[in-house]
């Protein structure tokens, strides 16, 4: 995948990202540009769920704790990333 389009790709994903936040956390409002600099994407894992290609949910994960989940979604959706995220940090070797 060439570097522009990867940066592309970023960049729609991460407006997808940034939207389903501010429904979620409308008391934390951000720009888009500290959204990113802050979960830095391009280091994380990110764990995502859609419903009819809608984005419902998603949650970043780094190397320890995890900094954000947001989900629009209440069947489920939430329980399933943190388990997935669990999951990477704990193949990862990262304890409970």
């Amino acid at each position: 995948m060439g570097a522009s389009l990867f940066v592309y790709y970023w960049e729609v994903r991460l407006d997808e990202y940034y939207e389903l936040y501010i429904k979620c956390f409308p008391e934390y409002p951000t720009t888009p540009k500290v959204f990113s600099a802050k979960l830095r994407p391009e280091l994380a894992h990110i764990a995502e769920r859609r419903e009819n290609g809608k984005l419902v949910g998603f949650a970043f994960v780094h190397s320890g704790p995890i900094p954000l989940l947001c989900v629009e979604s209440r069947r489920g959706t939430g329980s399933g990333l943190l388990e997935e995220c669990e999951g990477y940090l704990r193949e990862r070797g990262y304890a409970r």
